[in-house]
């Protein structure tokens, strides 16, 4: 069985805490580096972050358990409200599987699809078929 290998990276994205956010961002653990930072907006002047690594990017919640979810959770309220948040998730197992995956999360909403699931559908409406 192939090991899951993984490049992952957000937008820029604005929050509204910037303390509390750096809190939060240290929580997160990868076997490899984990890179994160800030600009300055151009237009706005305002900060913006971002932060991606070249392997799968972890929160070890207080259950000791792997839960990424509930660290978007503790992310979501500190969105700026005109921000979205976007991490993209792009990975194989060798070539027994390769998939990219999204998440996009407001201030109010999430939503998660992967590539292939967006491919199927996209495939479906354009043979006009249901199955």
């Amino acid at each position: 069985m192939a090991n899951y290998n993984c490049t992952q990276k957000t937008n820029d994205f604005k929050v509204t805490d910037e303390k509390a956010y750096q809190e939060l961002i240290s929580l997160l653990s990868c076997e490899d580096t984990i890179e994160n930072d800030c600009d300055i907006d151009e237009e706005t002047g305002e900060k913006t972050f971002w932060f991606g690594a070249y392997n799968s990017i972890d929160y070890i919640d207080e259950n000791e358990e792997n839960n990424f979810d509930a660290w978007l959770e503790k992310l979501q309220p500190l969105l700026a409200d005109d921000s979205a948040f976007i991490l993209i998730d792009i990975g194989n197992e060798k070539l027994r599987s390769v998939d990219g995956y999204v998440t996009i999360m407001t201030k109010n909403d999430i939503k998660y699809m992967s590539l292939s699931t967006y491919a199927e559908n996209m495939a479906k409406e354009m043979l006009g078929k249901k199955e």
